[in-house]
């Protein structure tokens, strides 16, 4: 089920992160996670977050390298068009910046926006959304002939983890797993076959289920665990205690 990248597996991701005392150590650990992934370039971004205090709710608490997107976006206020940003608020999961052509209607401002950002030196972006879409982590490359792997449900969970030890470092009210809704034993035995890379047919083979059967309790699952993709299910079952790495 966990990726290893470049010699650093996801689940050296989570036990660093977990121990991690300063916002300097965190994105560092950020950087040299998706550094692995072949993206040098990262943004995280607070839209709106309770948990949060008010001075992280802004564009671009961390960037890398993108010395010239506060002339770009700040200063020509384009976070009136911004496609990225608009797709996050209204439902998109994780997704490639220059795919978005194919599934969403853009204006002509929203295409040059797209091309602007390649301008800049912005190439290969991937947005991920973060918690109830209160924050993004964005990724992207210098270099328009380079080759990132972009794997976006590794990514949404690299994005989960990191998220949720920034919200327990700065976070001023206790960060916990309280407000999820409890798994039913089968969900729970389910939730372990994901943990452990299994399919739709393995898992229905192994409880004697249909698989239509198996993807009705991984909705609810991805749903108690407010989750959006298997990934991300096991690293929030993980810290709600349902299942060990």
């Amino acid at each position: 089920m966990f990726s290893v990248f470049q010699d650093y597996s996801f689940e050296t991701f989570v036990d660093e992160t977990e121990t991690l005392q300063t916002d300097a150590a965190l994105f560092s650990a950020l950087d040299r996670a998706t550094g692995r992934l072949g993206f040098e370039r990262v943004i995280f971004s607070v839209f709106a977050d309770p948990v949060l205090p008010a001075y992280v709710h802004h564009i671009g608490v961390h960037r890398h390298n993108l010395d010239q997107w506060d002339a770009f976006y700040a200063q020509k206020n384009h976070a009136r068009i911004d496609p990225v940003a608009q797709a996050l608020r209204t439902g998109a999961g994780a997704f490639a910046w220059e795919g978005m052509t194919a599934w969403r209607h853009l204006s002509r401002a929203q295409v040059d926006f797209l091309h602007g950002m390649k301008d800049i030196g912005v190439h290969h972006g991937v947005a991920v959304p973060l918690g109830n879409r209160t924050a993004v982590l964005g990724v992207s490359t210098a270099d328009a002939q380079s080759h990132p792997r972009v794997n976006l449900p590794l990514l949404s969970a690299i994005g989960t983890q990191f998220y949720r030890s920034f919200r327990r470092l700065n976070g001023t009210t206790p960060v916990g797993s309280g407000d999820m809704q409890p798994l039913t034993p089968t969900e729970r035995e389910i939730l372990c076959w994901l943990r452990d890379g299994r399919t739709d047919e393995d898992i229905g083979r192994a409880l004697s289920i249909s698989t239509s059967t198996v993807d009705s309790h991984l909705r609810n699952i991805f749903r108690k665990l407010k989750a959006s993709n298997r990934l991300t299910a096991v690293l929030n079952g993980i810290r709600a205690g349902y299942v060990s790495l």
